[in-house]
């Protein structure tokens, strides 16, 4: 419920606003627009297209990032559990290091808590486990955990950059500002086209301009993968 309500909000409310003052001067004065809307409307939906090619993408790749994040993380398990010198409690500890690096992580994705040092802080923790039992763990499985660290590095700092670095904002401003102009000169197209009731006109315009300010709310939270 909560994110159906967050598709209404303040921008929606100004579209709203605009598309009925719009037709009520338009309605009061009369006033007739002799011009098709085809120009407006795909200067409109470019930017709107892009914007959600570009989210779509973000969140395929956050996706494959977190499985890449996920798997190495479970690597590093392994490695540590079928090590033979390595004593059952510190493969627990292991195991521990290997849990809060995770929950570190989604927690940091999802409310911004903990911070970023200190999620590679826990991952930082992992390598400092190996290297306090350097006897015990093997050359080879180190070599294989150093190198299913460094995928964790990399998809732990693509995946926090993913609130930094979102979509093209000028996108979405193209698209609020032509949804404004759209709103503006649809009543007069349309009271010129139709000679329709006034009711009709109201509803056409508040309609259209309820969805189309509605699709780029969506756009926005989709520029959150993990939300």
């Amino acid at each position: 419920m909560k994110k159906f309500l967050a598709l209404f909000n303040l921008r929606t409310f100004i579209t709203v606003l605009i598309c009925l003052i719009s037709t009520s001067i338009t309605l009061y004065y009369d006033l007739k627009l002799h011009q098709t809307t085809m120009l407006l409307g795909l200067l409109l939906v470019f930017p709107l297209v892009k914007s959600f090619q570009f989210a779509f993408k973000r969140r395929e790749r956050s996706l494959e990032y977190l499985s890449g994040y996920r798997g190495a993380l479970i690597a590093i398990h392994l490695f540590f559990q079928h090590t033979k010198k390595l004593q059952p409690e510190y493969k627990a500890i292991g195991l521990n290091l290997v849990v809060n690096s995770s929950e570190a992580l989604l927690s940091n994705l999802k409310c911004g808590k903990p911070a970023r040092d200190e999620v590679f802080k826990q991952l930082d923790e992992i390598s400092l486990f190996m290297m306090r039992h350097e006897e015990e763990i093997s050359a080879k499985t180190s070599t294989l955990v150093i190198r299913a660290l460094k995928e964790v590095y990399i998809s732990t700092t693509f995946l926090m950059s993913i609130g930094t670095h979102r979509t093209i904002l000028i996108l979405r401003v193209f698209a609020q500002v032509f949804i404004g102009l759209f709103s503006l000169i649809q009543a007069p197209t349309l009271n010129y086209t139709f000679e329709s009731s006034p009711l009709s006109i109201y509803l056409a315009t508040v309609v259209t301009g309820l969805i189309l300010t509605t699709l780029v709310n969506v756009q926005e939270q989709l520029e959150n993968p993990f939300d």
